[in-house]
């Protein structure tokens, strides 16, 4: 799963930012300071981030590209 940051950007009303990142070191971002986190990821040149941890993942055109599923033995 991933945000498409643009979207995420045009849809979001400001007062829902609150808490829904978090610094480095744990503590949640204020409303503003969550708000410029989105535009930092534009200008890197990102347009989607992960939701959760992606070991295949592309920042610039698709966002997740896809897991392969363990087989169950039966």
């Amino acid at each position: 799963m991933c945000i498409n940051v643009r979207g995420f950007l045009e849809n979001l009303p400001k007062k829902n930012y609150r808490g829904m990142f978090k610094h480095a070191d744990g503590r949640s971002m204020t409303a503003d300071e969550a708000k410029d986190a989105p535009l930092d990821v534009l200008a890197k040149g990102h347009n989607f981030i992960p939701y959760r941890n992606c070991n295949n993942f592309d920042f610039k055109e698709h966002g997740c590209m896809g897991h392969v599923k363990a087989e169950v033995a039966q």
